[in-house]
């Protein structure tokens, strides 16, 4: 519903998408922590021919919000690191990233609201202002989630970095204050590997003087 009615008015991408495309069947062969979804469609080609039936399988997540605290007084962001199964399963030699808060939008929540509360809910920190970073698909190939990327404004003092995260859903999450410099130093240099945090980090280096002027910092 969430996608349907935000892209509604968006410029399409050639002809109508009802009229280019045809699935006509869905199967659900694995539901836990998430799922996939095994779909078998047709698809108008650009030649105006259509194609036999092709399989596809999609890995279904839910949209998620993500966001990076910056303190533009002291110019300063918060990170986070927790193990991460992806690096792991990948082979990975050191799969805990850094990164910035993120999680689902929970049902009859709002983009903005799932921000606050994962904020809150990994960092113990309260964001007094959010931004729009460019929302997007991370990976729209074989994924059908979407993130919604913010960059949140808060009071970063020394000392407000820990440990956080909700027993509940096994977090172990360790918190780190860095200098927004330093962010676009490891994000120039390759040492950034989490692809929302590189786009987060890319993003506040080009806009950290407009939306200084926002908040009455400028």
């Amino acid at each position: 519903m969430r996608a349907s009615a935000e892209t509604a008015d968006l410029p399409q991408v050639g002809p109508d998408a009802a009229a280019r495309v045809s699935v006509d069947a869905i199967a659900e062969p694995y539901a836990d922590y998430f799922s996939v979804e095994a779909i078998t469609l047709c698809q108008r080609r650009n030649d105006g021919s259509w194609t036999d039936p092709i399989q596809r399988a999609v890995f279904v997540s839910g949209d998620a919000t993500v966001v990076l605290p910056w303190d533009p007084v002291r110019d300063r962001v918060m990170l986070i690191d927790q193990l991460r199964a992806g690096p792991l399963v990948r082979g990975d030699a050191q799969p805990w990233l850094y990164e910035p808060v993120a999680g689902r939008v929970d049902p009859g929540e709002t983009p903005e609201q799932a921000a606050r509360r994962e904020t809150q809910e990994e960092t113990g920190i309260a964001l007094t202002h959010l931004f729009p970073a460019g929302h997007s698909y991370p990976s729209p190939g074989a994924v059908a989630e979407y993130l919604y990327l913010y960059i949140g404004i808060a009071d970063l003092p020394d000392g407000s970095a820990g440990l956080g995260g909700l027993a509940a859903e096994d977090e172990d999450i360790r918190s780190h204050l860095v200098p927004r410099a330093e962010l676009t130093r490891m994000a120039l240099a390759g040492e950034i590997r989490n692809g929302p945090l590189l786009n987060l980090a890319l993003w506040l280096e080009l806009r950290h003087r407009d939306i200084r002027r926002a908040v009455g910092q400028g």
